[in-house]
């Protein structure tokens, strides 16, 4: 697969499978939902990894917290993106 990154330049995605090539693109999808949630979890926001937690029943509840604080900001994001109204820049010229 072959996109255009931020930077405006070509960049190659190569995704291998061993069956249902049809659906590979659309698990590739989610696979990096996923990845992206356990970055926020890890380092880019919640920093779970600083409490240095170690009892597992204190551990469970921890994750458990961050998840629901994970799709509840997901949501709120998507909500925002679909509802907010963009402001139209005017040209001033004084």
């Amino acid at each position: 697969m072959r996109f255009v990154n931020k930077k405006s330049n070509i960049e190659y995605l190569i995704v291998a499978s061993f069956s249902k090539e049809y659906k590979t693109l659309d698990f590739y999808a989610q696979r990096w939902q996923i990845e992206t949630m356990f970055r926020a979890f890890k380092t880019a926001g919640f920093n779970m990894e600083d409490t240095h937690l170690t009892d597992y029943k204190r551990l469970d509840k921890l994750l458990i917290l961050i998840a629901l604080a994970f799709v509840w900001a997901y949501k709120v994001g998507i909500f925002r993106n679909d509802t907010l109204k963009i402001l139209k820049v005017k040209n001033t010229v004084d």
